[in-house]
Order: C-alpha cells, then sequence, then structure tokens
C-alpha cells in the first residue's frame, strides 16, 4: 500500500509483514497509483514511474510531462485520463491508443483499473468496461447508461477482479447517499440506498406487498426480511464513502457510510455480495472507530483503512495497526478464524450468500466440511447479527451448546419476541454490545439493566431505570449498596441502603457488631420511628431498660412500653399507658396480663377495646356473663353471632335475643326457625323486612305459611310472589281481595327463568291484569296485559282509566289493527272538536287500521259539526268530499258511500239556496219551504243551518225572514232547539226587530257575538 504523508512524501507499506519505506519527492503529489512492482506518482505537469524492490526501495525509471485528472499503471502501460479522452501511453509517454467516447455519453471523468481491466465512467452516467489483457485496450461489453432519478451522478467507480461487475456511489454532486452495481454479463443494475436501508428490488417488492396486502393477511417471510433489512441498514443523515471489491473474491463488496454532519453520529462498514442471480445483497454492517481515516482495500478476511493522524498509535478492540498510518480490520464473520486456510474463508463467504437470501438448506451445504468449533461459533455470531434463530440454533448444537439451546427453548416457551431471543443468543456468545442493541430495540430495559449491572455500569444502570424501570431502582440501590459494602466501603453502603430503603435491616446490620458508636450515632440522626424501635428493642436485650423506655417513648411504640412495665408489674402505670393513648395493641396487652391474673370483667372491657372481640366473648361466655355477652356479639363479626346466638338459644327467656343475633349474621332460615318455634311474632316481622327475591325459597314460602295463619294476607302474598309461587299468590289476592299495590304487582310478574313457558307466562299476567281491572288500577292492568300481549284487553283497560295521553301513546306503538279502531272510536268520545291534535289522531289511528268506514263516518260528523255550530256549509261539503274519497278505499263501501252522497246532495242544495238569497230573497225562500227533507237533516234544521250562514254573512234580513220561517215550522218546539238565542237575538238586534219571546225561557250562555266566530272547526282540523 502507499499512503501519502505530506504534499511531497509518502510511505510504501507491506501489508502482510507490517514493513515500510518513506519516499520523498521533489514536487507535490496529486496522485498515486501502486501496481506490482512499479508505481506511478504524477503532478499537475509530471508523471513518474518508479520500480519497487522487495526491501519496499521505489528507484525512479521514467518521467515525461503530462497534464492528468488520474493515471493508471498496467504492465508497460501508463493510463491517463486527460480531458475528454483516456490515452494509453508507453512508459515513456508515448501514446499508443487514445479511447475516446460519443458525445451522447459525456465526458470521462473517473477511471479504475483492477488487474487487467479498466472501467470508464462519464459524466452523462455511461460506464465502459475494457480488457487490458492483449497489446491494445478492447471494450468488452456495450457502453451501460446508468438512469438515475433527479439529479443524481455518478460519484466513485470501482471495477471486481475479473471484470465482471461495476460499483459506483451515487447522488446529488459531492453528497452520495447510495451504492449502484452493473452486472455486466447479465446486464443489470442493483441499486441501494442508506436513506430506506433497501435495494431498489426491495423497494418494488415492499410496494407490491403494500398493494396487495390486507388487514386479515399474514405477514410473509418476503416481508419480514424486508423488515429486518430496513432495521439494519438504514442509516439517514450518511452519506456512501469509499468502495473497494475484495482482491480475490469477484462477489464481495465494501462500502463506506460516514456522516454528513461531523457531529452526526458514527461511521459504518456495509459488507455486501453481488451476483448475476441475485443482485446487490447488503450482508452485515460494522461501527467504524474514530481511528480509520478511509477504507483502501479489502482482502478478506481483513479490511483496511488509512489511520487517522490526530488519534494516538495505539491498537482498538477491533483495529490494529499494521504499520505506520495503516489500520487493518478483521471482518465480523471471520473474527477468530482469521488464519483459517482459502477453502474455509470461500466457504463462509458462500454461507454468508446463501445466509443472506435465507437458503438455509444451502448455507450448511457450504460449510458442511468444516469442523473448526471456532468457524461455527463465528457462524452463530452471523446468524444472531442477521436474526437467523433457525441457523443459530444448528450452530449451537455443532458448538456443544446444551445450555443456550435450552435457555433459547424457554425463552420461546415464555412467549419472547425473535430480537429477545437474539439477544438472549447473544449474551450466551458474548456479543455483550449486539445484545444490549437488541434489548433496548425491544424495549426490554429489565434486561438493559441487568446487563449494565453485570458490567458495573452502575450509573447507567441507575439512569435507565429511573427512566424506563422505576421498579428496579430499588433493588438496583440494594445491590450497589451489597457491592460497596463487600468493598469496604461503609458510609456509601449507607446511602445507597437509605435510598434503597433497606437501611432499617442492614445498616443495623452491618453497623451493630463492630460499629455500635457509630450505629447509635446514625439512629440519633435519622430520627427514624423504625429505627429508634430496633434500637430500643436492642438494649432491652443489653438490660439498659430505662433506654429502652426512652426510645420506645420516642418511637411512639406503645405496645412495647406496656409489655415492659407489665413485665416489672406496673400494671397501673401500663393501664394509664394504655388508656392516655388509646392503643389496640396496647390493650390487647393489658388484657390478657389482666386474663392471667383472675380479673375478668377488666379482662373483657380492654379485650372490647382492642377490637379483640373474639377473646372477649370467648371470656364472657366462661364466666357466664350473659348481658354482656349481647353487647359484644353485636360487636362481632357473623361467626360470632351466629355463636352467640347458639348460646342465647338454649337459655330460657331470650330466645328474641338469639333471633335477633341469627338475623344479624345474615342467618334468616335460622332466625325464622327459631321465632316460629318460640312464636316470637314482633322479631318475625323484623327478620321478614330482610327477605328478598334472592332469598332461600323454602325460607320465603314458611313466612309467607307464618303471616297467612296470622290473617297478614298483603305480606304472604308478597312472600309467595318472592318464592315464585305466582299462582298460588295470586289465587290469595283474589281471594283475600288483597290491594293490588305497585309493588305487589311488579313481584306478581313471572320471569323467565322461573316460567320458561311462554303461554304459563302470558296466563299469569293476564290474571293480574284482571285482578288489577276488578280493583280499577287500570293502568297496571294494561301494563301487565301489555306484557302477555293481549293488546285489546290493554286498551280496553286504559280506555275505562280515560287517560287520553296513555291511550293515544300505546295506539301508537301497539302495531295491532283492533287498538286503532278502538283508541279512535274513544278519542271521538272526547272534546276533539276544541283540539286538533286529537283530530289528526284519530285520524291516523283509522288510516293504520285501514278501517276507512269509520273514517268516512269520522267525516261526516266534521261536516254535522259545521254545520250545527255556525252553519259553514262549504266547509261541511270539503268534509264530505273527504268521507267520500276514503269511503271508496274501503272493501264494502255501497251503505256508506250511499250516505255520504245523500249528504252531499243535502248540502248542495243548500249551498244553492244560501247563494240565491243574494240575487232574488223572495225566489229563495221559496225554494227553502219547499225543500225536500233529506235523511240527514229535516225542514227546521235546514232552516237553522240557513240562519247561521246568513247570519255568518251579515245577510241580517235575509236571516230575520229565515227566522219567521222557522217559528211557523217548528210546531211543538221552541226556535233555540235549533238555534242559539244568542244567533236569535243578533238577527233581531241587526234588523230593528222586536226579539222573540219565547215565554221566558233561559237563553244560551253568552259565549260571545257570532262575528267573533271567524274560523270553522274543518279550518281547525287541517291547520289553518
Amino acid at each position: 500500500a502507499a499512503i501519502q504523508n505530506t504534499p511531497s512524501s509518502f510511505n510504501l507499506i507491506n501489508a502482510e509483514k507490517g514493513g515500510f519505506q518513506e519516499l520523498r519527492l521533489q514536487f507535490q503529489v496529486k496522485g498515486i497509483f501502486l501496481a506490482d512492482k512499479q508505481l506511478a506518482v504524477w503532478s499537475s505537469e509530471t508523471i513518474c514511474v518508479m520500480d519497487v524492490q522487495s526491501s519496499l526501495v521505489a528507484l525512479p525509471s521514467t518521467s515525461f510531462h503530462c497534464s492528468a485528472r488520474d493515471v493508471a499503471l498496467v504492465q508497460q502501460t501508463v493510463i491517463t485520463l486527460e480531458n475528454d479522452k483516456v490515452n494509453m501511453r508507453t512508459l515513456q509517454g508515448t501514446v499508443k491508443q487514445q479511447i475516446t467516447v460519443p458525445e451522447m455519453e459525456g465526458d470521462p471523468f473517473s477511471i479504475h483499473v483492477n488487474r487487467m481491466w479498466l472501467v470508464l465512467a462519464t459524466t452523462n452516467n455511461f460506464l465502459r468496461v475494457y480488457d487490458l489483457s492483449k497489446r491494445e485496450a478492447r471494450q468488452q461489453y456495450l457502453a451501460k447508461s446508468i438512469e438515475l432519478e433527479g439529479d443524481s451522478v455518478m460519484g466513485e467507480v470501482r471495477i471486481n477482479v475479473t471484470g465482471t461487475r461495476v460499483a459506483a456511489t451515487f447522488g446529488k454532486p459531492n453528497r452520495p447517499d447510495g451504492l449502484l452495481v452493473w452486472d455486466a454479463e447479465s446486464d443489470t443494475v442493483s441499486l441501494f440506498s442508506f436513506k430506506t436501508g433497501l435495494t431498489e428490488e426491495q423497494q418494488l417488492e415492499e410496494e407490491a406487498e403494500r398493494a396487495t396486502s390486507t388487514g386479515a393477511r399474514p405477514v410473509t417471510a418476503a416481508a419480514r426480511r424486508i423488515e429486518r433489512d430496513r432495521s439494519r441498514f438504514c442509516l439517514p443523515g450518511h452519506k456512501t464513502g469509499s468502495l473497494q471489491w475484495d482482491e480475490v473474491d469477484s462477489r464481495f463488496l465494501v462500502v463506506e457510510a460516514r456522516p454528513e454532519n461531523p457531529e452526526g453520529g458514527d461511521s459504518y462498514v456495509m459488507t455486501a455480495l453481488a451476483t448475476s442471480e441475485f443482485g446487490l445483497l447488503p450482508h452485515a454492517l460494522q461501527t467504524l472507530s474514530l481511528n480509520t481515516s478511509r477504507l483502501i482495500g479489502v482482502s478478506v478476511p481483513n479490511v483496511y483503512f488509512i489511520k487517522n493522524k490526530e488519534m494516538e498509535e495505539e491498537d482498538s478492540r477491533s483495529d490494529r495497526i499494521v504499520a505506520k498510518h495503516l489500520l487493518a480490520r478483521t471482518l465480523q464473520e471471520f473474527a477468530g478464524i482469521e488464519e483459517s486456510d482459502s477453502s474455509s474463508r470461500d466457504a463462509m463467504l458462500n454461507f454468508c450468500l446463501f445466509l443472506t437470501l435465507g437458503r438455509i438448506d444451502d448455507a450448511f451445504k457450504a460449510i458442511k466440511f468444516i469442523r473448526s468449533e471456532k468457524v461455527w461459533q463465528q457462524m452463530a455470531s452471523m446468524s444472531v447479527k442477521a436474526r437467523r434463530l433457525d441457523v443459530a440454533t444448528v450452530c449451537l448444537g455443532h458448538m456443544g451448546e446444551a445450555r443456550a439451546a435450552a435457555a433459547l427453548r424457554r425463552a420461546a416457551a415464555r412467549g419472547e419476541t425473535e430480537k429477545e431471543r437474539c439477544a438472549l443468543l447473544a449474551l450466551y456468545l458474548g456479543m455483550l454490545d449486539e445484545a444490549e442493541s437488541l434489548y433496548i430495540h425491544s424495549r426490554r430495559w429489565d434486561m438493559v439493566v441487568k446487563m449494565f449491572v453485570a458490567r458495573l455500569k452502575w450509573n447507567e444502570a441507575f439512569k435507565l431505570a429511573s427512566q424506563h424501570t422505576r421498579i428496579d431502582e430499588k433493588r438496583l440501590y440494594h445491590q450497589y449498596a451489597k457491592s460497596l459494602e463487600e468493598k469496604g466501603d461503609i458510609n456509601g453502603a449507607i446511602d445507597y441502603y437509605e435510598k434503597a430503603g433497606t437501611h432499617v435491616r442492614e445498616v443495623t446490620r452491618m453497623l451493630c457488631r463492630d460499629y455500635s458508636r457509630d450505629l447509635e450515632a446514625y439512629v440519633r440522626k435519622k430520627r427514624e420511628p423504625e429505627l429508634q424501635k430496633w434500637w430500643a428493642s436492642w438494649l432491652e436485650m443489653t438490660g439498659n431498660i430505662d433506654g429502652a423506655l426512652n426510645f420506645y417513648s420516642v418511637a411512639e411504640d406503645v405496645p412495647s412500653i406496656v409489655r415492659i412495665l407489665l413485665q416489672h408489674d406496673r400494671l397501673e402505670e401500663a393501664i394509664a399507658k394504655a388508656e392516655e393513648s388509646n392503643n389496640p395493641g396496647a390493650f390487647l396487652i393489658v388484657a390478657r396480663n389482666c386474663e392471667g391474673m383472675g380479673r375478668v370483667e377488666d379482662a373483657v372491657n380492654f379485650y372490647s377495646k382492642a377490637n379483640a372481640i373474639s377473646s372477649a366473648i370467648r371470656l364472657a361466655k366462661e364466666n357466664d356473663m350473659v348481658e354482656k355477652m349481647a353487647t359484644l356479639c353485636l360487636m362481632a363479626g357473623p361467626r360470632e353471632m351466629a355463636n352467640g346466638a347458639a348460646f342465647y338459644e338454649d337459655i330460657p327467656g331470650h330466645a328474641q335475643t338469639a333471633v335477633m343475633l341469627y338475623h344479624k349474621a345474615g342467618m334468616i332460615g335460622r332466625a325464622l326457625d327459631v321465632a316460629f318455634r318460640t312464636e316470637q311474632y314482633n322479631a318475625m316481622d323484623m327478620v321478614t323486612m330482610e327477605l328478598t327475591a334472592q332469598s332461600d325459597k323454602t325460607t320465603l314460602e314458611r313466612a309467607a305459611e307464618f303471616f297467612l295463619k296470622n290473617q297478614n294476607y298483603e305480606k304472604a302474598a308478597e312472600l309467595l310472589a318472592m318464592a315464585q309461587k305466582l299462582p298460588e299468590a295470586i289465587r290469595l289476592c283474589d281471594e283475600r281481595n288483597v290491594r293490588m299495590t305497585e309493588k305487589i304487582t311488579n313481584l306478581l310478574t313471572p320471569s323467565k327463568e322461573s316460567y320458561p313457558d311462554l303461554s304459563t307466562r302470558k296466563r299469569l299476567l293476564i290474571s293480574v291484569g284482571e285482578l288489577c281491572v276488578a280493583q280499577g288500577s287500570f293502568q297496571s292492568a294494561a301494563k301487565k296485559f301489555a306484557q302477555a300481549g293481549a293488546m285489546v284487553e290493554a286498551i280496553s283497560a286504559l280506555i275505562r282509566s280515560s287517560d287520553t295521553s296513555r291511550i293515544m301513546a300505546f295506539a301508537s306503538i301497539a302495531r295491532n289493527k283492533e287498538v286503532y279502531v278502538m283508541a279512535a272510536n274513544y278519542l271521538q268520545t272526547t272534546n276533539w272538536r276544541e283540539d286538533v291534535e286529537l283530530c289528526k289522531n284519530i285520524e291516523a289511528f283509522y288510516n293504520k287500521a285501514q278501517a276507512y268506514d269509520h273514517l268516512a263516518g269520522f267525516y261526516m260528523s266534521c261536516a254535522q259539526m259545521e254545520l250545527d255550530e255556525v252553519g259553514a256549509i262549504e266547509n261541511a261539503i270539503h268534509a264530505l268530499a273527504e268521507a267520500e274519497k276514503v269511503a271508496k278505499k274501503g272493501k264494502e263501501t255501497s251503505e256508506t258511500l250511499n250516505n255520504v252522497r245523500a249528504f252531499q246532495v243535502e248540502c248542495t242544495r243548500m249551498i244553492k239556496i244560501l247563494r240565491s238569497f243574494q240575487v232574488d230573497p223572495t225566489d229563495a225562500m221559496r225554494q227553502l219551504r219547499n225543500a225536500q227533507v233529506g235523511p240527514n237533516l229535516n225542514l227546521p234544521e235546514t232552516i237553522a243551518v240557513m240562519i247561521k250562514a246568513l247570519a255568518h254573512g251579515s245577510q241580517w234580513k235575509n236571516a230575520w225572514n229565515c227566522i219567521e220561517e222557522l217559528v211557523k215550522r217548528c210546531g211543538g218546539s221552541k226556535p233555540t232547539q235549533f238555534v242559539p238565542r244568542i244567533f236569535l237575538d243578533q238577527i233581531a238586534d241587526e234588523v230593528g226587530q222586536k226579539r222573540l219571546d219565547l215565554g221566558g225561557e233561559e237563553g244560551e250562555s253568552d259565549e260571545g257575538e257570532i262575528d267573533q266566530v271567524d274560523f270553522s272547526h274543518q279550518m281547525k282540523r287541517h291547520g289553518i
């Protein structure tokens, strides 16, 4: 290798043996090209060719003037890139061949020579390959046009050792971020971008997968591989650096990825494999150290870099110094097997290829003859990096790592993800950085913390735990405190035991033997009750009673103070201290002491204050404290209450107390048994108040039987209903006329669980409804009938209640024609003439029921109303038109339709007479006298209608004439029977006639003047 030191000097280095030789020149060097035994150096005007000896001594051979942008040396030919052409020169500078390119391809801007192959790149993104093994350079393949997006251009160009593939960087000028490989034999181009971490083929495959995938479709193996490659090779913010082919294997390519911003992160080197069949396959990514400056060569298993001059002259963990300014790094795939023979290296490369493709069988075939455990370990490491656990498992078998394989199986059984299992395997293989990275990506912060602890990175562990695993924070503090204690750092251990919250136990343990004075000072300093209690117990153990009492008092540990006082026969002081503090623990200690001394009442009292009710009951029972025991049982739980009730059950005269305790304990059945047996009626009432439908059925039936015997039929019916004895309850309500309240009505409603048969449920509901009807609870009856599906009976009950709003609401949702008709018929009995909504509901119900005869009759009623009240003949005709229209819809319309039409004839005759009054009143009166009597209106009624109509039209004279005619035609009836008195008086006043003398008859109620009636009911009905 040749590495430039200064503008006019460079070092020749033997990469195999490690020696180097510095070479100084008399001009500023623009570039260096090193061949097998020769090198060429050039400036802006001169090219110098030197012979290189095995000792690295360089002897000048020839030189000539030439202004070249780039120079290469092959055997005895100097290749120069000059302006728009490439010249093949002799060592003396004579041009023996000139290579030019067509104008459409642009100008040559870069050349590269590898053995006997030359690649030439042009400014219009064309590539040309030439064979240099003959006397003259011959173009090997057709020129290849590289199609790039936008303003992207090619940068650095490299050809492989066999001349079959060309690699180049591409991207924006001076900022390349992609890599392309042209396979000349298959004439295909593969593109890769560090922005996406994917090749162009993978991006197209991902788009196709996204276009055809659905939410239910499982993720394919190809999609998983694409996502895996993206996570491994995506390096946004990085640009493509130098690239080199392996000097032996024509498939193996290495390329740098450098951050665009010097402070933008780490630099990387990516290894890739390129084949005619599969294109470009990114394989692995390694982080570069700060020692590396530029990639200059690849010779598997090593990659060579120029050393960063600013770094110190020492080996790093991953790089080794070969010679001055030259670093070598062993590829991860070959770590540990650097000295393997060429066949092993070829097998490993084939393994890498097939592993990248996911062809596991072919991968293992490639290495089936390898027996080295180091090789298998390295392949396992590669499998971890490639996230191929299936391959790694096979490698573990060849390595004999049964523990690792078993750990992977257990992890899979726990449901851990693939990344988590890869991280676990990385731990077993010693790949700590890889394991840490995988656990971080999996968000397994607990495992990352454990790794930090194992690697003694305590600060990183504390920081991570505080951010992500707060539950582990105190445990970490405790572990670190243990570590400091083992190192003898007592003060540091104390600090972290306090942070862990375990200082009460651990610090006292640590200091009590050899640092007792320090322990006392520590307790006094901390002033924590737990520490003070511990120190007090220590003083008590050592016989310092006063000191112990003092520290127990400071710690407010009253039970311990009382215990010590009682141990020293200071009973009164102990009782006073317990009473003062009201501490249950102190009362318990005093109670036990009093019991031991035979002071039973005091013991029971103190047990009660200590809430040790069971002990108090036990002592009271043993000493026949009957009255006291009942109070204590009420303070206790159900078990003690039941035991106390059994105690009182055997004592004559205390049966009521037993019932009460059984009841409080929730043993209702037992309480009822005792109450029945001892005839405790008052207690029985109290117990049954707690009974519900969820109570025991037998208990409910027995309680009902009790109330039947005592003639409390309402309570008996409720209990029978709760017990789901509904037929018996209904029969009891019927026979004993039990009042049907809302509560008992709801209780008598059968449930599907108790009465699954639908017909039985309906029969019971109808029986309840009939009981409600008999007692006048029509709304409750309607509800039960509706639940039974008996809609007609339900509407009948509602009609009997006269609740118009409920009737309309029920009919609206009943969906029953008969119900619609009954509701509409009922509404006609209400004051529908004054309520437009009622009219609309009547029409709607008849229409829903398709009861057109009824609806026609309703319209005839409307017409009759118009005639009777205000004489609105035209409105009556309109109503009759509606009646005729709906009458025609009916199936049997002949009679109804005939009645409607007859009524229409009468109204038409009246409207004709009314109009005649305006033209010839005399003729109109003649027509009126001779009017034929119809089925709906007789002659007086017809005259009455005419009077109202004429008055409404202010034809007062004609109206008075009609009144006179009406008086003649009334016979034995009075005019007010046909026309309200208010009309008669108003008309008389208007024409100046004397009001009719009707023999002192009381007039109609004065509801207003005729002219105040300005609209009709027909108009109201239509909302006019």
